[in-house]
């Protein structure tokens, strides 16, 4: 928690983007395959609240506000198995911003978080990128086109 408040208080940043996906293991359970339990949920929640009142006291100082960003798993229940209780964060306001998984496949069904994301008023941001894909003159843009139908806020690239 040092070093977020340091960057909060050196650093004009606008926002801080937790990327729950680059290594999504945790706890010892999910190493061993396994679902988390309660209590690992509960200390992530816990993680997420100091984060938050962390640049919640550093934008009051400051007088801008410190936006907190999410990237987790575009289902909510692979969140949780892994410990990542989205809803309670989305619910309490511990994120201003929710983004949707990591190297989203068009096929894959964003919509049941994009509507819980805009039920406590989060945008929701299904990350985009065609990374192992080859462009073939199109550019990124027509790769988002699946994702607006789904009320999706502006796509991540």
């Amino acid at each position: 928690m040092e070093a977020l408040g340091e960057v909060c208080r050196s650093y004009e940043v606008d926002g801080i983007e937790l990327d729950f996906l680059r290594a999504p293991v945790y706890f010892p359970p999910t190493i061993e395959g396994r679902t988390v339990g309660g209590e690992h949920i509960g200390l992530m929640n816990d993680l997420l609240q100091q984060i938050r009142r962390t640049t919640e006291e550093e934008g009051l100082r400051r007088g801008r506000p410190i936006l907190l960003a999410a990237r987790c798993p575009s289902d909510v229940e692979l969140s949780l198995s892994v410990g990542l209780d989205v809803e309670t964060w989305l619910r309490e306001g511990l994120i201003n911003i929710l983004i949707i998984g990591r190297f989203v496949q068009f096929t894959m069904p964003v919509k049941p978080l994009i509507d819980l994301a805009h039920r406590y008023d989060v945008p929701a941001y299904p990350m985009v990128a065609n990374c192992g894909y080859k462009n073939r003159g199109g550019g990124l843009q027509p790769n988002g086109a699946p994702f607006l139908p789904n009320s999706a806020d502006p796509l991540r690239y």
